[in-house]
């Protein structure tokens, strides 16, 4: 009997052994999969973030587009102003130097007209003063 007991024994113990190592292959099936889902849930979790990162960088990027197109509108705003200026600084200078000229030109002819009267006042002058000594004579020749 004692073979029979030792085979039941052996048995028994090879039961236990496959048990145990039916369990242990049942943890680590289960130990496996919950740190595949784990880590499943890790990579979904990264590309949410890097979802919502991108989307966020997105946004961002849209801003910027928004920003340099408000910005080269004001860039253009602003040279059409500056253009503005230009053409009005130059008509300014056109019209100082038109003034400039028509100053030069009154200038030349307010000499040229006080020159004229100084002659006309020195042949009024002379004139004068030829009459009169014409005059003087006129009385010296006259018999008293």
């Amino acid at each position: 009997m004692k073979p029979f007991e030792d085979f039941k024994a052996q048995t028994h113990k090879d039961d236990l052994i496959q048990s145990v190592q039916s369990k242990i292959h049942s943890n680590l099936l289960r130990t496996l999969d919950n740190v595949r889902s784990t880590q499943r849930q890790k990579v979904l979790n990264v590309i949410n973030l890097s979802e919502e990162r991108e989307e966020e960088l997105i946004g961002q990027i849209i801003e910027a587009q928004m920003e340099s197109r408000r910005l080269k509108m004001d860039l253009e705003i602003t040279n059409a102003e500056l253009s503005f200026y230009k053409q009005h600084e130059e008509d300014l200078v056109r019209t100082r130097n038109q003034l400039d000229l028509r100053d030069v030109t009154l200038r030349e002819e307010q000499n040229r007209l006080q020159e004229q009267k100084f002659r006309h006042i020195r042949f009024v002058q002379t004139e004068m003063q030829r009459r009169l000594e014409e005059i003087e004579r006129r009385r010296e020749a006259e018999p008293p």
